[in-house]
């Protein structure tokens, strides 16, 4: 919310306080003004194990009626990096793509470069080939338009996976 729609809020919470209670959820509550924050109370919650996303995406997916394959879910699970909400909301416009839900269509809606691609792309940059990793980025930022920054969250995730001293993945 703006600043404005925020101050607008903050006078709604305080004309309403003493019948009404809200409940506020955001990812960065930096972005909420003073005056609000000081009227709440603050829980932060870290993110979901992967067995938890799936589980509930799985819930939602049988509720719904909504098909997804094995490698469907795991997309789901790896875009949604223990969100639940960007989990549901890939599994939703996942779902509207076709009749399954699959690999395919995830990374597509969700901009989300396949995990393979990013550990492609870093072990070409260990193994000193660079013209590759670039090549492999610049597919990613100017072909399939994804976002720098979601490149980077990628990568960041990625590296620490691949089995390397800290040192050498710092670098």
């Amino acid at each position: 919310l703006t600043d404005d729609a925020q101050a607008a809020l903050r006078r709604t919470m305080e004309e309403f306080s003493s019948n009404v209670r809200f409940i506020l959820s955001c990812n960065y509550s930096s972005r909420i003004i003073d005056p609000i924050q000081s009227r709440c109370a603050v829980f932060r919650f870290g993110p979901l194990s992967d067995e938890a996303v799936a589980d509930q995406l799985e819930r939602v997916a049988a509720d719904q009626d909504i098909e997804i394959t094995a490698d469907g879910m795991d997309a789901l699970v790896y875009a949604a990096d223990g969100d639940m909400r960007t989990g549901l909301n890939a599994l939703q416009a996942a779902s509207v793509m076709g009749e399954t839900v699959d690999e395919e269509a995830v990374y597509a809606i969700t901009s989300t470069a396949r995990p393979e691609e990013i550990l492609g792309m870093v072990e070409d940059a260990l193994e000193g080939n660079f013209t590759a990793a670039r090549a492999t980025l610049r597919e990613l930022l100017t072909e399939r338009g994804i976002a720098g920054q979601d490149v980077i969250d990628q990568l960041h995730r990625t590296v620490w996976d691949v089995d390397l001293d800290e040192e050498t993945t710092v670098r």
